[in-house]
């Protein structure tokens, strides 16, 4: 992919960018189209200081990496439920969760052999510089021990709970099997989590 800057503004306007997309290894019983694309963005969207953060480098990327895993075979390991492990989330939107990080899965035991999951995504409890991320009333603080294979205090991040494709999960790049960090044992940390998922989905009596 090559991005050209037709022009440089202020920072309160608008750029005008080219994007056109390239086939390198064209399949010859592949359905290939083509079409100009022009994208307008924010000249912060250009920052490329941070990969993690929303810019063009981190979200070209993320374009290039999810045709990559749309290729793989769907994976139909099993996977128990409070198991967790690591999922790519890639580039998203607004307040959506991003980034490589490590999940629970929450998709019962009954069903593990499907091609996608239902996972809890996992963040740090401080931010870069050291300070405590705000923590909303549905997150679960989750102390790192060796049960759940976490290095470091973290929060269990309810809200952001999603289904996704078994082929986002990271491998082992020798053997190719599923990385699993570890397992939620901790039975008060099991409360935790079963009681905010009842309270996002007004489960718990509460659903004003």
């Amino acid at each position: 992919m090559d991005f050209d800057v037709e022009k440089e503004t202020k920072e309160t306007e608008l750029i005008q960018t080219d994007l056109s997309v390239t086939v390198v290894h064209e399949d010859e019983n592949a359905d290939v189209f083509s079409e100009d694309w022009e994208i307008s963005m924010h000249p912060n969207f250009l920052n490329l200081k941070d990969s993690k953060r929303h810019n063009i480098t981190s979200h070209s990327r993320w374009f290039k990496n999810k045709i990559k895993l749309n290729h793989l075979k769907e994976g139909i390991e099993a996977i128990n439920k409070r198991k967790i492990c690591i999922v790519d989330f890639g580039m998203n939107i607004g307040t959506e969760i991003n980034g490589i990080r490590p999940v629970i899965v929450y998709k019962a035991s009954t069903y593990k052999y499907w091609e996608d999951m239902i996972v809890i995504p996992i963040t740090s409890f401080e931010d870069e510089t050291g300070e405590e991320k705000s923590k909303d009333a549905l997150d679960v603080v989750l102390e790192a021990d060796i049960e759940n294979g976490i290095d470091h205090k973290s929060l269990v991040k309810i809200r952001q709970m999603r289904c996704v494709s078994k082929k986002r999960l990271r491998r082992d790049k020798d053997s190719g099997i599923i990385k699993i960090l570890g397992n939620i044992v901790n039975e008060d940390i099991k409360r935790e989590i079963n009681g905010s998922i009842k309270k996002i989905f007004g489960l718990d009596g509460n659903d004003n």
